[in-house]
């Protein structure tokens, strides 16, 4: 009821980004959302919250906004149409066996963790840095954990596993994901000693 109520006026900026946390009530929370998107004091927190509620049926709502005059509301339809699309073409793709499996315990012992923070965007370009150094790991790893990070909500964490070659000898790096800021992730990846030297070599590249 306070979300609706306009007389709280900026007061209720917070509420829609935190309402689409409540998962149980999905369905309903987009429905108040995109029934208060033209309610000037909390547009473009509406526009952010179907994003993060990943509501690809609100983009036709939101592409209006991305001719905002107001560059607050134009920013942030901009972003929420470009994380729905993708989810959206993402979704109308035929699936096809993943590169990297879903794992939902820690990494077995005797691994040697590498983690840095980084831009969404930045942590698949350093991964495909570190593949040019290591065989037979599928090309699409670095997409998939694109796409992963792509509908991520804050403070959610993921897990996977993949194969590589080193040395004309298979092994598996588990890979930890936690979504810490809208824009940003925290990235750990657990690895034997000798691949994990490769990637130390080249995320102190990256940092330097």
């Amino acid at each position: 009821e306070i979300l609706k109520d306009t007389g709280f006026s900026t007061a209720r900026q917070m509420l829609p980004e935190a309402l689409v946390k409540v998962k149980s009530k999905r369905q309903a929370t987009i429905g108040l959302l995109c029934d208060l998107i033209d309610d000037p004091d909390i547009t473009p927190n509406v526009i952010n919250a179907l994003a993060l509620a990943k509501a690809i049926e609100a983009l036709p709502l939101i592409q209006p906004y991305t001719e905002s005059p107001i560059p607050l509301v134009k920013r942030e339809a901009q972003k929420a149409i470009k994380k729905l699309e993708k989810l959206r073409d993402k979704q109308a793709r035929p699936s096809k066996p993943p590169a990297l499996t879903e794992v939902t315990s820690g990494p077995p012992e005797g691994l040697v963790e590498s983690s840095m923070n980084a831009g969404a965007e930045q942590i698949p370009a350093f991964l495909r840095k570190v593949f040019k150094r290591l065989q037979g790991v599928d090309r699409r790893v670095a997409a998939e954990v694109r796409d992963v990070l792509l509908v991520m909500d804050v403070d959610e964490e993921r897990a996977y596993a993949f194969d590589v070659t080193r040395d004309d000898r298979s092994t598996t790096v588990y890979l930890h994901l936690f979504m810490d800021d809208e824009d940003a992730a925290d990235l750990a990846l657990y690895a034997e000693p000798d691949v994990a030297a490769i990637i130390d070599q080249v995320m102190a590249s990256e940092m330097a």
